[in-house]
This record gives C-alpha cells, structure tokens and sequence, in this order.
C-alpha cells in the first residue's frame, strides 16, 4: 500500500527505487541464511493452536489483574512496566545470564515477548560487547523460547504495549 501511495505521488520508477533503498538500508533486517535460522529456533511455534491464540489475545481486552485495582493511571502503567522488566529479569536468570540484564533494557527489551525476535545479527548491532559464542547462543536460545509461556506470549494483550505507556 505504501508503495502504491508513493507511485501515486512521485510516479513509479522514484517509488520503485524508494521501496528498494529503504529495504537495503535496514542494518537490522535479515539476510536469507540469518532468517532461516531465527525461524529453525522458533519452530515449536508451528504446534500451536492459532485458534486458541486468537481467542487469548481477544480475551486479554477483558483481563483483569487485581494486582492493579487501586492505582490511578500513572501508578497502573509504572506496575505495568515493572512487570515487563520482571519478565526479562527472570527469563535471564533462569539461564544464568542476568548481567545482560540492564543491556536488554538498555536496546528497548522491556518486556519478554520483545525477546522473541532477538537475533544473531541484532546483537551483533545493538550488543557489540557480548562476544562469548556460548553467551550469545545461550541468549539467542531463551529469547527464543520465553514466548512458551503463555504469560509472556500474551503480555501485550493483556495489559497493553509497554514501549507506549513508559512514554
């Protein structure tokens, strides 16, 4: 759509080339080899029931955490936050790597779920300073399983984007 919009507007060989340098200058993005295997870690992902998926993260509009009666609204999103910056806390320490703890949260982890789309090449950008090939595999390996648990996989359903309510 965007790029029909800019064919619109700048005619289609601009949009064209446009659509191609904003696609080649993402530092981030994988390449065919980096994506073959990110997706080969998440593979248990396959077994899940995308109805039941579908039907949790409906029902998180509706979720109601007693934990959060009482407070006003600045107070609700702190608990919220905190609650995100638990989740990487623990799914850290559960490998044993909590001192890369304040790191994550440093690159915009700031709840588990964004754990999943870590990669190799994202910590090559954003995490230069771990360089322990058993480090990174050890990491690479729990950011792709935290979402088993359902707690974290529905998270933002739940109660909300943290990214917006820490801003």
């Amino acid at each position: 759509a965007a790029a029909r919009r800019l064919q619109v507007a700048r005619g289609p060989e601009e949009a064209s080339l446009w659509l191609r340098r904003a696609m080649e200058a993402t530092e981030d993005g994988f390449n065919e080899e980096d994506f073959v295997i990110w997706k080969g870690r998440l593979g248990w992902e396959a077994n899940l029931d995308r109805q039941y998926e579908l039907r949790m993260e409906r029902e998180g509009l509706f979720w109601h955490d007693p934990a959060l009666d009482g407070l006003d609204t600045e107070e609700r999103n702190w608990a919220i936050c905190q609650m995100g910056f638990k989740q990487v806390e623990d799914a850290l320490k559960s490998v044993g790597m909590e001192k890369y703890y304040e790191d994550f949260l440093s690159v915009g982890v700031l709840h588990a779920q964004k754990m999943r789309y870590m990669s190799r090449k994202f910590m090559k950008i954003r995490l230069p300073h771990i360089t322990d090939e058993d480090d990174i595999e050890t990491l690479l390996d729990v950011c792709a399983n935290v979402c088993k648990d359902e707690n974290v996989r529905f998270f933002k359903a739940r109660y909300g984007d943290v990214d917006k309510l820490m801003f």
